[in-house]
């Protein structure tokens, strides 16, 4: 079974059970933390990885790392996939679990990149213009790339909405380069 596949059969598994509690934000808060502890520690992240050390062992540390700083379910949640030795797709688990919330939410989240810095009516601008054509709630973040020269580029998912200054350039060059080879 695929990495993905896993990732999409514990976070569902996850996620309807914490719906069903009336949790589902608290487990993303948990799932954030959890994976900012795993960022922060090299070696619990090697930990997760082995497959030298034993499920038992893991479980344990974890329990020590966890308990008191997420909700019971979360930390039964990690308990239950170092029993079945898929700690492994942490990580894909936790990013499953965070889009299906989004999707459930009906958010969409976006990466909106410009040539400068863009002020608030701007920013609020795009992200009316981007959750009015998408008919969800839009989270974008903003970031300043100055080799845009102009204009924005939009990242939905693994897609790339180019109508930067750069792109259009770049566009203008391959056309006049195939038009002077013919």
């Amino acid at each position: 079974m695929s990495a993905k596949a896993i990732a999409v059969r514990y976070a569902t598994a996850l996620l309807e059970e914490a719906v069903a509690r009336g949790l589902d934000a608290t487990v993303e808060r948990d799932i954030v933390t959890i994976t900012e502890i795993a960022d922060a520690s090299p070696d619990l992240r090697m930990l997760l990885r082995s497959p030298i050390i034993e499920w038992w062992r893991k479980k344990s540390i974890i329990i020590e790392i966890l308990q008191g700083r997420v909700n019971e379910l979360s930390l039964n949640f990690m308990i239950l996939v170092i029993e079945k030795g898929r700690e492994r797709f942490f990580r894909e688990i936790a990013a499953s679990y965070l889009e299906m919330l989004d999707q459930r939410r009906n958010i969409l989240r976006v990466s909106v990149e410009s040539a400068v810095a863009l002020d608030e009516q701007a920013r609020t601008e795009v992200v009316d213009r981007l959750s009015t054509r998408n008919g969800k709630t839009v989270m974008a973040t903003f970031d300043v790339e100055p080799t845009l020269i102009g204009g924005l580029r939009v990242t939905i998912g693994d897609n790339v909405f180019d109508s930067s200054l750069q792109s259009q350039l770049e566009d203008l060059r391959e056309r006049l380069e195939t038009a002077s080879d013919n």
